[in-house]
């Protein structure tokens, strides 16, 4: 009894923390998705990436925001980046974007993807448990 009282109450915690994470995802994908296109367009305006970069995960809305965030990332860490089999990313383009656009959120985004990677263990757990 006291266990499926456990179990319910971490799978409603769960579900409930999960709804939180999703409805902070998507906040950040409203919010923050103009400067991450607007940083990709100044990096192809300066031909230090190619719209084939990214423009594919931009298609895909909420979804492909992450890993167009990543590419961020690693471009904002100002070292050199190979973003395809023979293209590289110069530490000039992430000087470039650390000048002009503030990205101090990228932090907060990654520490939301931890959370929500956290969440999806304790429902392995939860399915690896379950009587």
């Amino acid at each position: 009894m006291i266990y499926a009282l456990i179990y319910v109450t971490v799978a409603l915690a769960t579900f409930a923390f999960g709804i939180i994470a999703i409805f902070l995802y998507y906040r950040f994908y409203k919010k923050y998705t103009a400067q991450v296109t607007k940083a990709f367009l100044e990096l192809n305006q300066r031909n230090m990436i190619c719209i084939d970069d990214y423009y594919f995960f931009k298609q895909l809305g909420a979804p492909g925001f992450g890993y167009c965030v990543s590419i961020l990332a690693k471009v904002l860490k100002c070292e050199r980046y190979q973003i395809a089999k023979n293209r590289w990313v110069e530490p000039e383009a992430g000087r470039l974007l650390i000048s002009l656009y503030d990205f101090s959120w990228i932090k907060k985004f990654y520490q939301l993807i931890w959370f929500i990677g956290f969440l999806l263990m304790i429902l392995v757990l939860l399915v690896i448990f379950k009587r």
